[in-house]
């Protein structure tokens, strides 16, 4: 006796219910981790962007104060606009910031300087007010940032 096997068409849609329920939800997990690899590499970027702002904005700083030093030990040699090279001991390549201009108006001394890092770029203007009856010769009165394009 031969058994005969009949094999009868089934039209179950199961089969492919569940292939496209694997294949939405393939596509809905990509696009979630898609997503989240780009969010965290911005994040990483914009956490560069503010460590340079920074840095940029320190070496401006160092430059208004060298720049305010040497006008206190020297102020009639002191008048022309100078690169300043700093060091700040995290690269190996010497960061420059700039004094721009060093003008004296009734009594007051206007230091502007800027520095760039990367991209990050930071002007500075500084007012400081000469002292007579204290040790130390300016006192500053006011510090912005100037907004400008960089250079």
């Amino acid at each position: 006796m031969k058994k005969e096997v009949i094999f009868s068409q089934v039209s179950a849609p199961g089969g492919y219910v569940a292939l496209l329920s694997a294949i939405i939800i393939s596509i809905v997990l990509s696009a979630f981790v898609l997503r989240s690899s780009t969010v965290i590499f911005f994040a990483r970027f914009n956490e560069l962007d503010s460590i340079s702002k920074l840095r940029s904005e320190l070496l401006a700083s160092s430059c208004v104060y060298e720049g305010l030093y040497l006008y206190e030990e020297n102020s009639t040699l002191f008048t022309q606009a100078k690169n300043i090279t700093v060091s700040s001991g995290i690269s190996d390549d010497p960061e420059i910031c700039s004094i721009d201009s060093l003008t004296i108006r009734d009594g007051s001394v206007v230091l502007e300087t800027h520095a760039a890092v990367r991209n990050a770029y930071t002007a500075l203007v500084v007012v400081a007010v000469q002292n007579n009856s204290s040790t130390t010769k300016l006192s500053i009165t006011s510090w912005n940032e100037r907004m400008s394009i960089p250079p």
